[in-house]
């Protein structure tokens, strides 16, 4: 007989654990039957334990849906149409500039933003064209033998000559 008690008093203990677990995790304790035992037979035979029978949950009734609203009636406005601003016509600065090489010079002409157009020594006879931005800045040596032109028109390079070496910056006026 204390067998069953003590089967009976098990039983029950994890059903109390089983609860505060749920409890103790935010849940809340389940609403079912504790397992039916049944008493034990004469002695010697052993105690069966039975699990309570499955109770379904009634369905929850459908919650009642809100009552659809209308969207308000906005009167439309036509807006004028926005005046596109016209596109800056970009400035052409550009300058052509012709160095004509009759024999060997050597040369440093940049452009406007300091980038070089042409460095080193140049073998005439031979033409080079840019076009850039101005203003050219331009250190030319063994000037004699070069001809210089900025957009068709000639510069004239003794004013800016000393010695074989001349040394000036054009730009367009």
């Amino acid at each position: 007989m204390w067998i069953a008690v003590l089967v009976g008093a098990v039983a029950v203990a994890l059903w109390a654990v089983r609860d505060w677990d749920d409890i103790r995790l935010g849940g809340q304790p389940e609403e079912s039957p504790p397992p039916i035992i049944e008493e034990a037979g004469p002695e010697g035979e052993p105690v069966q334990e039975r699990e309570p029978p499955e109770v379904s949950d009634p369905e929850p009734e459908p919650a009642e849906e809100p009552p659809q609203l209308e969207p308000p009636v906005v009167p439309e406005v036509e807006l004028p149409a926005p005046t596109p601003e016209p596109e800056p016509v970009p400035e052409t600065t550009e300058a052509r500039l012709t160095l004509r090489f009759a024999g060997e010079s050597w040369v440093d002409v940049r452009d406007g933003e300091n980038n070089p157009l042409v460095l080193g020594v140049v073998q005439g006879p031979t033409t080079r064209e840019f076009e850039a931005e101005p203003p050219f800045s331009m250190v030319i040596g063994n000037a004699d033998v070069v001809a210089v032109e900025l957009d068709g028109e000639p510069v004239d390079l003794t004013p800016h000559r000393r010695g074989r070496v001349a040394r000036l910056t054009l730009d367009v006026d």
